[in-house]
């Protein structure tokens, strides 16, 4: 059974490897990106099954990024989970409407619920 590919957007190295090491550690063929541009270039190389997108990044931004993945047609049904800091109810309801599939607090939530999260979307995937 191949591994379930996930695309990483992450520009804080700290987060980024911590979430790396884990996720492959769990047995997840994780590529990551440190921007939006970047995350768009590689959507194109890797097809992943998943994307953890954060919202803060260089040259463009996580919602940017969304909206713009979703402007292509292979990519609209691509489950897409925000992983950020900013709680404010706006950016989640401005996610959601850009076609987030889940957005989540990266301060709250653990290594394990991250993954129980990503399974169970890509169950209903």
């Amino acid at each position: 059974m191949a591994k379930t590919k996930i695309l990483l957007a992450e520009d804080e190295e700290m987060i980024s490897m911590a979430f790396h090491y884990g996720l492959t550690y769990l047995g997840y063929d994780v590529t990551v990106a440190v921007d939006g541009l970047e995350t768009l270039a590689k959507l194109d190389e890797i097809t992943p099954d998943i994307l953890l997108l954060d919202m803060i990044m260089p040259n463009m931004n996580g919602l940017e990024t969304l909206e713009a993945l979703r402007q292509k047609p292979a990519y609209k049904q691509l489950p897409v989970i925000m992983l950020t800091n900013l709680s404010q109810p706006s950016d989640m309801t401005t996610a959601y409407e850009l076609g987030a599939t889940d957005y989540l607090i990266k301060s709250d939530i653990t290594l394990d619920e991250l993954v129980k999260r990503v399974e169970e979307i890509l169950v209903r995937a």
